[in-house]
């Protein structure tokens, strides 16, 4: 199948589709979901001390071939949340976060995208709102400790139960609770994606105008989030899904500039996320048919009944193929047994 290269269509299409994840309800019947008392304690804490403290802190997050050096400034003390994010090197970028609300500052185009109950990207948020969640599609296990950032970290193992998801693997701070890094391993027991501390300050006492934009942004245009909501229903196929993926989200989008109607419907089993966008696009040769991987995000793409249809999420291939061919009317095989990352049935 034709395999195009990446283009601006992708790089957004990527960029929607990584700082989307919400929490999924756990999928009954695995008698050996739980994990060890010591790793759930952790894994709490792990998430109050994400939420709930005050911590300051430069980090590396690594995409494939991509690195951002990023600054965070975060204040969790006094019941709600505030953190801003700096790039460091490239185009300057700030993200300002205020409980739910979002705003990612533009200095170079003189743009403030707001958005509102957006994903805590890079940081993988469903480890610290919702792990019981998770149990019964990873298993958790203990696996020794080491240094990050000068700090004594103890390092958990977070291995799919399949091989519809990537593994994960978290060095969480012996002694405030902090994830100081985090790997994303697929199939191949590669990693794909990670974020990791290179100095933090567990104990930073963060003042307002820390977590207040370094721009001047009075005089810049403020473009909401206009994706227009429309009502969550459950399509005839939805049921039939990788173990634990659930419909979290639909929505109808207009892009380009001739606002073209795209449907976005977002998939989550908790911690993988997968969108697939219907596009009434004619047949053109950017569009992607087959399958395509970049780093961790894996895509396919596929038109059927004169629409086109992507489907994207940091998983391993086998998963958008399967979402795909459920949707296009198309056939995949079952690979639900495990994989190098870690999978046990």
């Amino acid at each position: 199948m034709r395999k195009p290269a990446m283009s601006p269509w992708w790089a957004v299409v990527l960029l929607f589709a990584a700082t989307t994840a919400w929490a999924s309800e756990p999928v009954p019947g695995d008698s050996n979901a739980e994990p060890d008392a010591d790793v759930r304690v952790l894994l709490a804490r792990m998430g109050e001390a994400m939420r709930g403290r005050d911590y300051e802190g430069t980090f590396i997050y690594r995409r494939a071939d991509h690195v951002d050096t990023l600054q965070v400034f975060h204040r969790g003390s006094g019941g709600r949340e505030r953190e801003r994010l700096i790039t460091l090197a490239g185009k300057a970028r700030e993200i300002v976060r205020d409980g739910d609300d979002v705003r990612c500052i533009l200095p170079d185009r003189g743009k403030v995208l707001v958005g509102h109950q957006h994903s805590r990207k890079p940081f993988p948020t469903a480890l610290f709102d919702n792990p019981e969640a998770l149990f019964p599609l990873y298993r958790f296990e203990r696996d020794g400790g080491e240094r990050i950032a000068g700090r004594d970290a103890e390092v958990i193992q977070v291995s799919p139960r399949d091989a519809y998801r990537f593994g994960h693997r978290l060095w969480v701070d012996s002694e405030a609770g902090l994830l100081l890094r985090s790997d994303v391993i697929d199939e191949a027991g590669e990693i794909v994606e990670q974020i990791i501390f290179t100095n933090v300050d567990v104990n930073a006492q963060v003042d307002d105008a820390e977590l207040a934009p370094s721009t001047d942004v009075s005089t810049f245009a403020e473009v909401p989030d206009s994706a227009a909501e429309v009502m969550l229903t459950l399509p005839a196929w939805s049921g039939d899904l990788p173990p634990g993926y659930q419909l979290i989200k639909r929505r109808q989008r207009h892009v380009g500039a001739d606002q073209v109607a795209v449907e976005h419907l977002l998939f989550s089993d908790g911690l993988s996320s997968v969108s697939v966008f219907i596009d009434p696009a004619p047949e053109r040769d950017d569009l992607l048919q087959g399958d395509t991987r970049h780093g961790a995000a894996s895509a396919f793409g596929a038109y059927h009944d004169g629409r086109h249809v992507t489907v994207v999420g940091e998983v391993p291939v086998a998963t958008v193929e399967f979402i795909g061919a459920r949707l296009t009317g198309g056939e995949t095989a079952d690979v639900a047994g495990a994989g190098p990352a870690g999978t046990a049935q």
